[in-house]
């Protein structure tokens, strides 16, 4: 039972009891039993509106705290989350100047439908605001080549989306015992806060990460990579270095990567060298593998299929 509904069936049973209570005080001696029952009935509900008053409470206080680290862990402080709220949710929302660092009165200004927008806004699961999902859906794209070509052409045609290759240490597939993940994010501006500082909308297509030295996996991620250096501005992947413990943290989809990402080191390795012909490129790397890469791209048609997505 909800609180509006508890909050009328006890203001009924209060109403009756009252009657009770009258007739009681007219001599009449059956209604006694039926106060006690009623005081009994309406104590229980007490109890239980108290205890859903309680969660009501505990699950607000959630939906401020998860605000306040989905706008941080954008890179939004807190004295931006008000006018950044008015600027990109709702124009109507109007926090006086004083109040800025107050978040309680910030948040208390927003309505569902805020809610909502500020989810969507930001690729989110609305769900995670109330700690009962994940922060980001699910997409199952694993080894799915052709699906992450798919959503990346398709977000391209309306966004400026950005492909992130993100792995935690140098690649070697001949070494099968060290853990050596690669991790694929897309990311689209949404607006500037500052000058230079960009908020991003994240997406997660692959719900786990891919292992270099698994050769599905590793042959997979090099034909996007030929794919992103000979397909010009049809597809490209940025390649970022983080450590292992920001890794973890990315892949279990609870926090924004956002500062991760800002704070990696930028670029620090071209995807493209894993997948370039080592005639035409002395950087090259793991050039032994070159040509079986060239027949794998073939055979799963990867090439005809982003030359149809990108006609369309």
């Amino acid at each position: 039972m909800d609180l509006p509904t508890l909050y009328t069936v006890i203001g009924y049973a209060k109403d009756f009891l009252s009657l009770i209570r009258e007739e009681k005080n007219n001599n009449n001696p059956n209604y006694e039993i039926v106060e006690n029952k009623t005081v009994t009935f309406i104590n229980n509900l007490t109890i239980i509106k108290e205890e859903q008053e309680t969660k009501e409470a505990e699950k607000f206080n959630t939906i401020q705290a998860r605000l306040k680290t989905l706008f941080n862990s954008h890179g939004i402080p807190d004295l931006r989350i008000a006018p950044f709220l008015k600027e990109n949710i709702d124009d109507k929302i109007n926090i006086p100047i004083s109040d800025y660092e107050n978040l309680i009165v910030v948040f208390n200004s927003l309505t569902n439908e805020h809610l909502e927008k500020i989810s969507s806004l930001f690729g989110i699961n609305k769900g995670w605001l109330f700690g009962d999902e994940y922060m980001y859906p699910s997409m199952s794209m694993y080894n799915d080549v052709k699906g992450l070509l798919r959503f990346y052409i398709e977000k391209k045609r309306t966004e400026k989306i950005e492909a992130l290759a993100i792995r935690q240490n140098e690649f070697d597939y001949e070494d099968k015992h060290r853990n050596q993940p690669l991790f694929f994010l897309f990311r689209t501006p949404i607006t500037e806060l500052f000058e230079a500082t960009t908020i991003y909308r994240y997406y997660y297509p692959v719900g786990t990460y891919w292992k270099w030295n698994y050769w599905k996996d590793r042959y997979d991620a090099k034909a996007l990579f030929y794919l992103s250096d000979t397909m010009g501005t049809a597809l490209e992947f940025k390649g970022k270095t983080i450590s292992e413990k920001e890794m973890g943290i990315i892949k279990n989809k609870k926090s924004c990567p956002h500062v991760i990402i800002q704070t990696s080191r930028e670029d620090t390795w071209p995807p493209h060298d894993y997948a370039n012909d080592p005639s035409k490129n002395q950087m090259a790397k793991e050039t032994e593998e070159f040509g079986s890469i060239m027949d794998y791209i073939e055979e799963k048609g990867y090439k005809t299929y982003l030359d149809k997505l990108t006609k369309v």
